[in-house]
């Protein structure tokens, strides 16, 4: 057990190309590339398809888009990654020595935007943060909870909930943007200023 509690330890160049790897603004195009996704996914397949479940005696329980998990799953890893973005601007030591901080190392997505001085706090944060957390270490991964007593069906990406984890995103995104504007450096000496130009 202790083996596996030590510190790891990389050589200077290791941590160099690590925190060069895990800079705010690789955080940002992860994130995009993952709302870009859930995006597509809402506007091309939403309505295609119906999984319907019924129990024993054939009276139905629930009703889920086809791609409502897919979705959660999509929303929830881009709401992690940009706020895992904000948290290495604000604590450049969140990258040091070649491996990540365990601050961020959670799934827990309002405890990490609770840690976030910079991250925007628009009047759907809470709402939206809850929503995709609820589901976001177990039952958008697999297919049931973790175990007997999480036995709750899976809700369904509503319209609402979709319209307010795009405003929320936006105002993310445009943050984050703005920050890394200014310019971020490294525990171990990389630097990288960035703008951003986006078609009208």
């Amino acid at each position: 057990m202790a083996r596996n509690s030590r510190k790891k330890t990389f050589a200077a160049d290791q941590c160099s190309a690590f925190e060069e790897a895990a800079n705010p603004h690789a955080w940002l195009l992860s994130a995009e590339g993952l709302h870009s996704q859930a995006c597509t996914l809402w506007a091309n397949r939403r309505e295609q398809g119906i999984l319907t479940q019924y129990d024993g005696k054939g009276q139905l329980l629930m009703k889920w888009d086809i791609t409502s998990k897919a979705n959660f799953l999509l929303c929830a890893f881009a709401i992690e990654n940009i706020i895992k973005g904000y948290l290495i601007f604000e604590n450049p030591d969140n990258v040091r020595d070649g491996q990540l901080s365990p601050a961020i190392k959670s799934h827990k997505l309002t405890s990490l935007a609770d840690s976030a001085q910079t991250l925007p706090k628009p009047r759907h944060n809470k709402l939206v943060l809850k929503a995709f957390e609820a589901g976001n270490e177990i039952w958008m991964r697999y297919p049931c909870g973790g175990d007997a007593n999480d036995l709750e069906p899976q809700p369904n990406l509503t319209p609402e909930l979709w319209e307010r984890y795009i405003w929320v995103m936006q105002r993310y995104i445009s943050g984050l943007e703005k920050l890394l504007g200014r310019g971020w450096k490294g525990p171990h000496g990389w630097y990288g200023r960035f703008t951003f130009d986006h078609a009208s």
